[in-house]
């Protein structure tokens, strides 16, 4: 069956969150359908809820017919600031959308992009999602590509009165930021997964390479001073090991404490 990829910045599928660590240490298995990209894409039940049944056949059967994935990218952020509620102002008006999205991680692959919009002033139940066709947007959106300093792919998205196509609005109209913030934590979550995974994946090289290098006749693992930083690694390794099953644990508690828990494994992975 054809891959149907989606952006790491879509995240995570809640119900699946014990997995992830475990997802983020193999390779993705040949005979998975849904298919891990670069960015290692997850995909949140809670924004993936919201989809209507039209759009969701639609992606479906274009992806069994062109024979090639699809990448769906996810336009939340605004800038460097943590996106909320109240700070997001891209709008959707009149059939246009109008505003900045930065960054859409993948978004200058990507051939579709799920982009949150404000459609009232009330700052909870004024946002909304709509489904935009990279490829066939047309006037009115700019998209300028690059790498990130991880080595992912990203873009940033202007809108500039971009017409909406009928049937863009997925889900109902200022209802999507209960999602928007589920899926924001757990993505946080699922990303901290992937940290510790490469962690993991470094402290076990350069233990196995101290063993093998030599120096002065013997291996340089046998330095005390070495064994030392060694199992600072370790701890340090432990600790975000630690959080991150915390905060995976609190993904399904109210959204106060599942937001302290996921900024506890951000700020202690690093």
């Amino acid at each position: 069956m054809t891959p149907l990829n989606f952006s790491s910045s879509i995240l995570a599928l809640a119900s699946s969150m014990p997995l992830v660590s475990t997802l983020m240490l193999t390779s993705s298995s040949a005979d998975a359908v849904a298919c891990f990209s670069s960015s290692i894409l997850i995909l949140a039940s809670s924004i993936w809820s919201v989809l209507t049944s039209i759009v969701i056949e639609a992606l479906v059967v274009g992806v069994l017919a062109s024979a090639v994935g699809v990448l769906v990218g996810f336009a939340l952020a605004e800038g460097p600031h943590v996106p909320t509620a109240a700070n997001l102002t891209t709008r959707a008006a009149n059939g246009r959308l109008t505003g900045t999205k930065l960054p859409v991680m993948d978004g200058d692959v990507a051939d579709f992009a799920i982009v949150a919009a404000r459609t009232s002033d009330d700052p909870v139940r004024g946002l909304s999602l709509f489904l935009v066709d990279l490829d066939a947007a047309g006037p009115g959106l700019t998209l300028t590509g690059y790498r990130t300093v991880d080595d992912r792919r990203a873009g940033d998205l202007v809108l500039d009165g971009l017409r909406l196509p009928g049937g863009s609005l997925l889900g109902e109209s200022g209802q999507a930021w209960p999602s928007l913030e589920q899926a924001r934590d757990e993505g946080a979550a699922a990303i901290c997964s992937e940290a510790v995974g490469c962690m993991r994946k470094v402290l076990a090289d350069t233990v196995e390479y101290a063993k093998q290098r030599q120096q002065f006749g013997v291996a340089i693992g046998s330095f005390q001073v070495l064994q030392h930083r060694m199992v600072d690694m370790y701890m340090e390794l432990e600790q975000a090991v630690a959080a991150v099953f915390l905060a995976i644990l609190h993904l399904e508690d109210d959204a106060a404490v599942r937001a302290r828990s996921v900024s506890a494994a951000k700020a202690t992975v690093g």
